[in-house]
């Protein structure tokens, strides 16, 4: 390519002309001649202050930030709010430009030309055009038009007369609008997104200090590892102080969140970094123009919208909302936000209204008290959805815990408690995803009388904790069931291995915020995590045996329960429980998490343990030197509060989800007492998690997927080979313990036969099944093995099919029980097909054993 020829602004960077010269040539060929031209960049050009400039802008629309540079925090900010992370190790991360992103900025009151002119402004190059028409042609129509919902009436709302006017050419949309004296559009003031919060991302210079700063040829390494030692400059000086003023004093609900988010003071500003407060007058639109629709029609006129590409953004008007009455909460003054939970709130409360959209945290960062400052500020009856009753309990707990609600304003409604909640007052509701959103047929009068009570209520808003599990098909229905005006979905981990997550945009609405997990553990809020793989190489007999057999599930058995993988769980167990700490072992499958607690002689919590008893498990392991360790089966990746665990040792998983591995390692993320005011280190690790995995197996490679979301926050992944073997000598040798270990049965190469026989006899006759009343028994096993290999292969829409399973259900919402749901890998099954399976296990059993 000639070196004045652009790159094409895609995936491919061919042009036309370059394929048909190709003739049809060999794809791979091809696919390395595409990625070359993706990645020829001889038409940027370089600016003479490069150097200090923190961002590189592909032609493809991938954006590259220097972690070194002295205006990372300035550029993160912006980065985020624009873009969407890649990934995020240490030194560099990786954004890319998409619709869904510049949706999320021009909803937070940012515009095409405000992003154009920052980005610029921040990149090392010349802005490609391509980015700059893709900019304009995504967001073009983003934010021209809004949803708003005043004193109880729908409007379709916009600064401009020329959008409503195309809007009403789609008959969809002008069918939609109510009848009204006058077909003239009604006018009122603007909503005005606070400026300080635009100020924030957009008023940025990069100014030269002196000479040096564009002529040395290194980069900011000493800042980045000192940022805290750089020279402020008198707008960081005067911001900073500001920021500490209102962190003094929590904001009060309904005024506190909707202020301008202090920002840290090592994120405001930086040597050569300028914040200016000018603001353009002409640029903020004064008045607005709106018509009103019915509002049985919202959801066809959000369609209609979209279909024309004018995306309706969905904001409610809470101050001027006179129909529902106020709810009586507030913070308690001991309550206090932290900085990244203030700037999130920021982006949803900015021009003093609500906005509907998603916040992401990570575990233990506190999501739910970012959640429940947020129902303070809109002072309105609210329903909080969480992914079995551990959550509801724990959300309840935590309102009482940071607000003055009366407790009789709060209620729960799940499988095992059933509050009657009041048609009129004001209120909290506590449920479930899987109760509101299953089937009435087959309830309790009382509970049908329930549902319809929250049906037909207003709510104010809707708190959808863990939010990635609402685009499962069974639990869209929740959003039509119940009416709210502002919907916050919280997650830690927004990825999906299905295709669904992007459905979250106009289910809930656009990424409001999304923090940086190394930056919040640098900064204390979280707990520097060790990860490491520990391979585990199979044992003779189980390996022969997992190559001969063809069935998945019989394969994962014996990869689970490989004789090493067990001595290295009860080496690691051992050797934690001596320093102290508090170990979670998870186990995916029920036979593996009742052999490992037998063979470990520890207690187990898995989907069929009675409520009662997991709460007094959890609350022996949080208080009691006696329980230290806690074995666990799926019901533990989410919702679980156990701030004392240190370690975790993964023993087997649901094949390659990345959520479960980045929901798993949150549980141990919490930030530890001992670290104190101790400067970050990041050679001191506070908490250790350990992922054991059979080698020369596809566990190998469902491990690397797993691993891929963790790895893009920064973690590094360790990979040990000599755990197993220090961990036989030691169980001969019993130095680990003055007490012999109860594995030491498996230390003969009969006792690993016998196990062997008991996996290959207990698997004979399981097969995976999903509860099903409607279906005969052939279709539903057909069914869950179709699910069960597609979310092997990872299958576009097989998570959506396994949404029983994988979303962590804990309430009886379905014909089948949790215990049923969870152990969908244990069920009796003999249909023929398995019967035909099991033969010649069998003949290879006797032939070998016997």
């Amino acid at each position: 390519r000639r070196p004045d020829e652009g790159v094409s602004f895609s995936s491919s960077g061919a042009s036309d002309s370059e394929d048909e010269r190709t003739g049809g040539a060999d794809r791979a060929a091809d696919g390395i001649m595409r990625e070359t031209h993706e990645l020829n960049f001889r038409s940027l050009q370089l600016k003479h202050d490069h150097r200090i400039r923190p961002i590189w802008v592909y032609p493809s629309g991938k954006l590259l930030l220097e972690a070194s540079s002295r205006f990372y925090r300035q550029a993160y900010d912006f980065l985020v709010a624009i873009a969407e992370p890649i990934s995020r190790p240490r030194f560099i991360h990786e954004y890319r430009l998409t619709s869904y992103s510049l949706y999320a900025a021009v909803s937070i009151g940012l515009t095409p030309t405000s992003i154009i002119e920052v980005l610029d402004r921040l990149s090392k190059v010349q802005l490609p055009e391509q980015v700059r028409d893709y900019i304009l042609s995504c967001a073009s129509n983003f934010g021209k038009a809004k949803l708003v919902l005043k004193q109880n009436r729908m409007f379709v709302e916009s600064p401009s007369r020329e959008t409503l006017e195309h809007l009403l050419r789609e008959e969809a949309i002008r069918a939609a609008r109510k009848t009204t004296a006058t077909t003239d559009f009604e006018e009122s003031d603007a909503a005005v997104e606070e400026q300080a919060n635009i100020d924030l991302l957009t008023n940025i210079e990069i100014v030269e200090e002196d000479e040096d700063d564009v002529n040395r040829d290194e980069t900011d390494v000493d800042y980045l590892m000192d940022r805290s030692g750089a020279p402020a400059s008198k707008a960081a000086t005067k911001l900073a102080e500001a920021a500490a003023a209102a962190r003094a004093t929590p904001p009060a609900a309904g005024a506190g969140a909707q202020q301008p988010a202090p920002a840290d003071p090592a994120a405001v500003d930086a040597p050569g970094m300028q914040e200016t407060v000018e603001v353009s007058e002409g640029d903020v639109p004064k008045h607005v123009f709106s018509f009103e629709i019915e509002p049985t029609e919202v959801e066809t006129v959000r369609r209609a919208a979209l279909k024309i590409e004018f995306p309706l953004m969905e904001e409610y008007d809470f101050r001027r909302d006179s129909t529902n009455p106020n709810l009586p909460i507030e913070l308690k003054p001991s309550t206090a936000i932290r900085p990244y939970q203030e700037r999130c709130l920021s982006k949803m409360f900015g021009n003093g209204r609500a906005r509907s959209g998603i916040i992401v945290l990570p575990c233990g960062a506190g999501k739910t008290l970012t959640g429940i400052t947020a129902c303070c500020t809109i002072k309105k009856s609210c329903i909080v959805l969480c992914t079995g009753g551990v959550a509801a309990s724990q959300w309840k707990k935590q309102l009482q815990d940071f607000t003055t609600i009366l407790p009789k304003n709060i209620y729960t409604f799940t499988s095992k408690e059933k509050n009657e909640v009041d048609r009129s007052a004001p209120c909290v509701v506590i449920t479930t995803y899987s109760m509101m959103a299953a089937r009435t047929s087959g309830r309790s009068a009382h509970t049908a009388e329930m549902l319809e009570t929250i049906a037909s209520r207003e709510w104010g808003l809707m708190i959808l904790d863990e939010v990635h599990v609402t685009p499962a098909r069974l639990f869209r229905k929740v959003l039509t069931n119940v009416k709210a005006q502002c919907k916050l979905g919280l997650t830690a981990t927004l990825v999906r291995e299905d295709e669904l997550i992007n459905d979250l945009n106009f289910l809930i609405g656009p990424k409001l915020y999304e923090a940086n997990w190394l930056d919040l553990t640098e900064a204390g809020y979280l707990a520097n995590v060790s990860c490491t793989e520990v391979r585990c190489p199979m044992s003779a007999e189980f390996f022969a045996e997992y190559l001969h057999e063809s069935g998945p599930h019989v394969k994962q058995l014996l990869y689970t329960m490989n004789p090493n993988k067990c001595v290295a769980a009860d080496y690691l167990v051992r050797q934690h429980e001596a320093r102290g700490d508090k170990v979670l072992v998870f186990c995916d499958n029920i036979m593996a998490v009742k052999f490992f607690a037998n063979l470990l002689n520890r207690p187990y919590i898995s989907g069929e343990t009675p409520y009662k008893d997991r709460m007094v498990k959890y609350n022996q392991f949080r208080k009691s030197s006696v329980v230290s360790t806690l074995i666990l089966s799926k019901v533990g990746d989410v919702a679980i509060d156990l701030p004392e665990a240190t370690v975790i040792i993964q023993v087997s998983s649901h094949f390659g989800s990345r959520r479960q591995e980045a929901q798993r390692l949150g549980r141990i993320l919490r930030p530890k007492a001992d670290r104190g005011n101790v400067a970050f280190d990041s050679s001191r690790f506070d908490a250790f998690f350990y992922s054991l995995v059979s080698g020369n197996t596809e566990e190998v490679k469902y491990a690397t997927k797993r691993q891929q979301y963790l790895v893009d926050q920064g973690y590094n992944y360790n990979v040990r080979t000599d755990v197993v073997d220090v961990a036989w000598a030691a169980l001969r040798e019993q130095t680990i313990s003055a007490h012999p270990s109860p594995i030491g049965s498996l230390l003969s190469q009969p006792a690993q036969l016998r196990l062997l026989q008991k996996i290959l006899v207990t698997s004979a006759s399981a097969a995976p099944t999903l509860p099903a009343r409607s279906q005969s028994k052939p279709k539903v096993r057909k069914q869950a093995r179709e699910k069960t290999r597609a979310v092997q292969q990872g299958t576009p829409g097989a998570e959506d099919g396994m949404a029983l399973e994988d979303d962590e259900l804990e309430d009886e919402a379905t014909s089948g029980s949790s215990s049923e749901i969870e152990e969908l890998d244990d069920s009796d099954d003999s249909s023929e097909e398995e019967d035909e399976l099991a033969r010649p296990v069998a003949k290879r059993r006797r032939a070998g054993m016997d």
